[in-house]
């Protein structure tokens, strides 16, 4: 899998593993400050969507502002 973010790209071998579990767990980010982007649908990824070793996401944070 490749993990595209700001400053660089991850490639890395997964099992199946779901969005939130790969941000929460390997990645160590809080999933309320990031959008996961299917690279190759140009799609935002739910946090129950089943990753593959195959796919390719963008990881982008989330900017609010009050």
């Amino acid at each position: 899998m490749k993990i595209h973010t700001r400053e660089k790209t991850i490639e890395e071998r997964i099992q199946e593993i779901t969005v939130r579990d790969l941000i929460e767990k390997k990645l160590k980010l809080n999933p309320e400050e990031v959008l996961v982007i299917d690279r190759q649908n140009n799609r935002i990824l739910p946090p129950d969507y089943r990753l593959k070793d195959e796919d390719e996401i963008e990881i982008r944070m989330v900017i609010s502002g009050g």
